[in-house]
């Protein structure tokens, strides 16, 4: 299932990429409801199109694009990322995740089961091992999701990151 996502991921770099020259994002101060839970995924303010997040203890806030039902693919895909410096948090949900519901993230997105998977990407490297976290989809239509998320990852060099307080609201493809 690794392959599933690389692919994801692959497809979503290219998507940030593509998708840089247009901004849907909106500066940090334009949400107001700053939902600080230590980690926990519940309520927020996910009104405004765009994704923040607290990482490692910082304000975070990227702009974001989104794909329903990749060709090839029966998932959600969709990205939240800065470019200087490059930071990225890209999300995958798996074809079972349909409505609303907090969802576990894992490692792998398997072909069946209500997953989840996520990381956080420098232009040094990925933080993909998953130590904990899931992701609470408050809203969820053919043109739009919204909720929240938490997660702690390793990098392949044994550094850890900490995302608190995620929020999204990103216009589905």
């Amino acid at each position: 299932m690794r392959s599933l996502s690389r692919f994801s991921f692959v497809l979503l770099v290219g998507a940030a990429l593509i998708g840089g020259c247009k901004s849907n994002s909106t500066s940090a101060d334009s949400t107001t409801n700053n939902n600080n839970n230590g980690g926990n995924n519940n309520g927020g303010n996910t009104n405004t199109v765009g994704m923040t997040a607290t990482v490692n203890g910082k304000a975070w806030t990227g702009q974001v694009v989104g794909f329903r039902h990749a060709p090839g693919l029966n998932d959600v895909q969709f990205e939240g990322w800065v470019n200087t410096p490059f930071q990225q948090i890209p999300i995958v949900l798996s074809p079972d995740i349909y409505t609303t519901g907090t969802y576990p993230f894992v490692r792998d997105v398997p072909q069946s089961g209500q997953l989840a998977n996520t990381a956080f990407n420098t232009m040094t490297g990925s933080y993909s091992d998953i130590l904990q976290g899931s992701i609470t989809v408050t809203a969820f239509t053919n043109t739009n999701i919204q909720g929240t998320f938490y997660f702690s990852a390793r990098s392949g060099m044994g550094d850890t990151v900490v995302i608190t307080n995620g929020k999204f609201n990103v216009p589905l493809q």
